[in-house]
């Protein structure tokens, strides 16, 4: 590898960050224009693209954003991060079947992460499948127990399900 393909890697690397820095501290715009610059550089950056994704996701920039998380997964099939985050966009969109779909592709690669089983059953929910959300929060507490967000949500699913006591102990935990 020559030593100008090294200084243009070191390069993209450093302004991936300034870019991630930029998200980090909420100037979105700046975080935008500077990602957009290391992907006219390097179009393939992952990095980039993910991060680029979520700038504009955070802006309400859905299709924008979806599109980002889509190319990651398109160059990285088992990014988790990007299969999260467009599944984030797809519930913004209320599109819920594409968003269960993409946390399940989450789950598949990660399968102990409380926060992708709380995703799934939130997706269930706005499906109207309380049953099979309920089954979800409950592992998203197994895998943390002191999820609070998970625990109401579990109690949310039961009461829509019927079980009202059941409801009633989660909500308290």
């Amino acid at each position: 590898m020559s030593q100008d393909t090294l200084s243009g890697q070191n390069a993209d690397k450093a302004a991936t960050e300034a870019g991630v820095t930029l998200l980090k501290e909420g100037r979105l715009e700046e975080a935008v224009a500077c990602l957009r610059e290391v992907l006219a550089a390097a179009p393939d950056n992952v990095r980039a693209l993910n991060h680029l994704g979520q700038a504009l996701h955070r802006q309400g920039r859905r299709d924008d954003a979806a599109a980002c998380f889509e190319r990651v997964l398109s160059l990285c099939p088992d990014h988790v991060a990007a299969c999260v985050s467009l599944g984030n966009v797809r519930m913004d969109q209320q599109r819920f079947t594409e968003a269960l779909a993409c946390y399940e592709r989450a789950l598949a690669l990660k399968p102990d992460i409380s926060g992708i089983h709380y995703n799934c059953g939130l997706a269930l929910q706005a499906l109207d499948r309380s049953a099979e959300a309920a089954a979800r929060f409950q592992q998203a507490i197994a895998a943390n127990p002191n999820y609070a967000p998970a625990h109401n949500s579990l109690g949310n699913a039961l009461r829509n399900s019927g079980r009202l006591e059941d409801a009633l102990c989660a909500y308290r935990r």
